[in-house]
């Protein structure tokens, strides 16, 4: 068994939601590095280690998403079972003269807030963000609240709120 070394890694995303039949997954990614860099594998990270998949074939859904198979998988269970891993490349992965450019893009896309917490005004968290639903004008984020269920809250206004230190904004 080879050990992967996490150092040796970056992350570039996140698998959303099975897609139809076929044993496709949705893939956030939030690097755009996965296109350049044309894996034959990617790692998932499940139970706390960091695991290759071999990609099968995958397209792009947006400039931020992708509907990818893998060859170990191909049941609706199997897909389902790796619903909202994260998805890793190692560096040694990128074309010469590539660098991965950190877990994000310069600019924020919808599904770079997979993985965000959202709070109520008084921080009392409604859930985290798990994937997003674009097919209709009005985006939605998918949250899981804590209580462990599923609700859809509207995307279309965004405020990023901070509590920032006494003295930060006087530097």
């Amino acid at each position: 068994m080879i050990i992967i070394d996490e150092k040796n890694t970056f992350k570039i995303g996140q698998l959303g939601k099975p897609h139809g039949i076929d044993g496709e997954i949705s893939f956030h990614f939030t690097s755009d590095v996965f296109d350049t860099a044309e894996a034959q594998y990617l790692l998932l990270k499940t139970d706390g280690i960091l695991v290759p998949f071999f990609i099968m074939d995958y397209r792009f859904r947006s400039d931020d998403e992708a509907l990818i198979r893998f060859t170990m998988t191909q049941t609706g269970t199997e897909v389902a079972a790796l619903q909202g891993a994260e998805v890793y490349m190692e560096r040694k992965q990128l074309p010469e003269g590539i660098e991965p450019n950190g877990e994000t893009n310069a600019g924020f896309s919808i599904g770079s807030y997979i993985g965000y917490d959202i709070l109520q005004q008084d921080g009392t968290k409604t859930g985290t963000i798990t994937d997003y639903n674009d097919s209709t004008e009005n985006v939605l984020f998918i949250v899981q609240t804590p209580q462990d269920t599923e609700i859809v809250i509207p995307a279309t206004e965004r405020h990023i709120v901070m509590d920032l230190p006494e003295g930060l904004l006087e530097l």
